[in-house]
C-alpha cells in the first residue's frame, strides 16, 4: 500500500490526518488506531508528510500564511483535486471551521 492508498484508507474510516511541521495529526474514531496501523503510519510517515504539505512539501495547513491561501483560492477544481490538500477554513456563515479535502 503506497501513501496515497494509505490515507484514502484512513479518510474511508473517518480518520482525520494533517502535517503539523515534522509530525502527523490524527484525529480518529476510537478503536480505529491499532498497533498495527500505527506502525504502518510510522514506517510511511516521511511520504504522508510530504503528501499532506509538512516537512516543507507545498501545502496548506490551519493558520498559513495569506499568499498560500490566495494561491489555494485562484486554483482551478481540477487542479485542487489533484494537488492533495488540506485545507481549513473558518466561516463566519456557518460559524464553524470547514475542512476541505482534495482527492
Amino acid at each position: 500500500m503506497n501513501a496515497q492508498e494509505l490515507l484514502d484508507d484512513l479518510r474511508e474510516r473517518h480518520v482525520e490526518v494533517s502535517a503539523a511541521g515534522d509530525s502527523l495529526r490524527l484525529v480518529a474514531p476510537r478503536g480505529v488506531l491499532t498497533e498495527e496501523l500505527r506502525r504502518i503510519l510510522s514506517d510511511r510517515k516521511p511520504e504522508l508528510l510530504k503528501l499532506l504539505g509538512g516537512s516543507g512539501a507545498a501545502g496548506v495547513q490551519p493558520d498559513s500564511g495569506q499568499a498560500d491561501a490566495e494561491r489555494i483560492a485562484a486554483m482551478p477544481l481540477d487542479e485542487f483535486a489533484r494537488a492533495g490538500l488540506i485545507v481549513q477554513v473558518k466561516s463566519s456563515v456557518l460559524g464553524c471551521r470547514v475542512l476541505f479535502v482534495s482527492d
